[in-house]
């Protein structure tokens, strides 16, 4: 689903000559969640992390869906830079008002997440796999500078 909205939101952007802003979120050290608390309680904490993520995103079209085992995508069309960062930190605000409990992360007794954010408005010769990879790297680069951060920039 994610990647039928994400064709037609940048389709738009590029038409509309408007920004689009997509935030990559991975749940840290949930292989240790899991290993920690069970399967089915990692289930509920996905579920709880998504109910938060929700929250915090709440224009018609901002899209939210699972990405991978625990990394989560949102999508903000129509939204600057400026605009993608406040909502990331009200994601994490969220995350952290949910007092989800993780006694195995070696950063937090309450669970957190990375976050790469990026903006773009989209022209002809941009490419819609290589942002998304883009603000994937940036994920990674949050989970290397030690996680529960945002890293962020304009493409």
């Amino acid at each position: 689903m994610f990647d039928s909205v994400f064709d037609k939101e940048w389709s738009e952007a590029r038409r509309d000559v408007r920004p689009l802003s997509l935030i990559m979120f991975d749940v840290d050290f949930f292989k240790r969640y899991n290993d920690h608390y069970g399967h089915v309680e990692g289930d509920a904490c996905l579920k709880r992390v998504a109910h938060a993520l929700t929250l915090s995103a709440n224009r018609p079209r901002d899209f939210l869906a699972r990405y991978g085992g625990e990394e989560f995508v949102l999508l903000l069309p129509a939204s600057d830079e400026n605009a993608a960062m406040a909502v990331a930190e009200r994601c994490r605000q969220a995350i952290f008002k949910a007092q989800i409990a993780h006694a195995a992360s070696p950063v937090s007794q309450l669970l957190t997440v990375s976050m790469g954010v990026g903006t773009i408005i989209p022209s002809g010769i941009d490419d819609p796999v290589k942002f998304v990879d883009t603000v994937d790297r940036r994920l990674y680069r949050a989970k290397q500078g030690g996680r529960d951060r945002i890293v962020f920039g304009a493409v």
